[in-house]
């Protein structure tokens, strides 16, 4: 009932942005009946080359793309082609939003995270069907128009970023689908760090030809799961772009086996850790290691949290073996899920477990929280993340 009022109060605040933005469309009512061409934009453009899912029908039936578009171009906003939108941008031709909007088989609590806001109308779309959208446009005039218009039309859950689509937007990771609106010659890793295991992306690759590819965050990495032909405007900024930033173990290795020592089951001690290529203005760092495989892998219900360390210090690059009993000065320890400070090895009680340690750069150095649970490290980092980047490793308990 609660998500149901929601919805209404959300589509009643449309329903009069709608109204009042009809004024400033530049024809009347009577040139142009809008809803009707919407309508035949479906019938014409989607339904015949395969989108089937009603919520993503009624997103584009619902949402106004002629006020997305100039003025110049506005006869032609449902027409089955991109439009230009000034800089050098385009706005997708309808079937493409609907294509990509569909494969990624979107679900009313997912957080999205859009790279390319352009006119901002793909947000507008996303934003009738799901939780949050965090949308991503390097041309400063283009963000802020689409921002304009957004906030004009009631979309009250798009939160637009002027800044370089490359580096994401670590702050709000991770994030359960990505969406992608220009083509980057391969896929940037900061989008695949910030996308959540299990979640997708839609994004076009390619320089010369350009493919559609429709991907899945696994343990492994990246599966393709559908690849279509496309023609999209460049995406921008890898050259402003900063090296990829990693994190490793000389313990093992991304996706590995966690040796026995550093469990519950050996010695317990932490694991070394070694990074490089942070994100430039960092001031400080902060480790979260837990498993989201709790307690059953095969039904999890809860992420248990390991370790929780901040205010590791900029000029640090690396824990040795054993660290959490000898943070480097001016670190500070969390609490972990066993309400104690330091780490806690892995420990799983049915089948075998991922343990996540993430690894965050942020922009200052943190008051004394007061040794914080994961929860409240978290929400004092929120506004301060500069990036996030992790590694994966696995354990299951010997038997016998």
């Amino acid at each position: 009932m609660r998500l149901a009022l929601h919805r209404r109060s959300r589509n009643l605040w449309f329903s009069l942005a709608l109204a009042l933005a009809g004024c400033d469309a530049g024809r009347t009512a009577a040139q142009h009946d809008w809803a009707a061409e919407r309508r035949r934009m479906v019938d014409e453009q989607l339904r015949p080359r395969g989108i089937r899912s009603p919520r993503v029908l009624d997103a584009m039936l619902a949402v106004p793309r002629h006020l997305f578009v100039p003025a110049e171009q506005r006869d032609d906003a449902y027409s089955d082609s991109p439009l230009p939108i000034g800089h050098d941008q385009t706005i997708s031709q309808p079937y493409i939003v609907a294509l990509m909007t569909e494969t990624l088989e979107v679900e009313p609590d997912d957080r999205v995270m859009e790279i390319g806001t352009g006119s901002g109308y793909q947000a507008a779309v996303l934003s009738m069907l799901v939780k949050e959208v965090y949308t991503i446009e390097i041309v400063p005039p283009l963000a802020a128009r689409a921002r304009d218009t957004l906030a004009r039309l009631g979309y009250r859950n798009v939160e637009v970023r002027t800044g370089n689509g490359y580096l994401g937007w670590p702050e709000h990771a991770p994030y359960d689908r990505i969406v992608v609106t220009a083509a980057p010659d391969e896929v940037p890793p900061a989008l695949v760090q910030q996308l959540k295991p299990g979640g997708m992306m839609a994004i076009p690759v390619g320089t010369g030809i350009q493919e559609l590819r429709i991907l899945r965050r696994t343990a492994s990495g990246l599966e393709t799961l559908a690849a279509h032909p496309v023609r999209f405007v460049p995406m921008v900024g890898k050259e402003a772009a900063p090296m990829a930033w990693t994190l490793e173990s000389s313990a093992f290795r991304p996706n590995a086996e966690i040796p026995r020592k550093y469990t519950c089951e050996g010695d317990d001690v932490s694991p070394p850790l070694a990074w490089s290529g942070a994100p430039a203005g960092t001031k400080s760092f902060a480790l979260i290691v837990d498993d989201p495989d709790a307690p059953d892998p095969s039904a999890p219900k809860t992420i248990w949290v390991h370790w929780v360390v901040y205010n590791l210090p900029a000029s640090t690059h690396a824990l040795a073996e054993g660290a959490s009993r000898r943070l480097p000065a001016g670190a500070r320890d969390g609490k972990n899920d066993w309400k104690r400070t330091g780490y806690g090895g892995p420990c799983p009680p049915i089948g075998r477990h991922r343990y996540v340690h993430k690894l965050y750069a942020l922009d200052v150095e943190l008051p004394d929280l007061h040794e914080p649970t994961k929860t409240q490290l978290e929400s004092a980092m929120k506004g301060h993340i500069l990036g996030l980047v992790e590694l994966v490793g696995t354990y299951q308990k010997e038997r016998g």
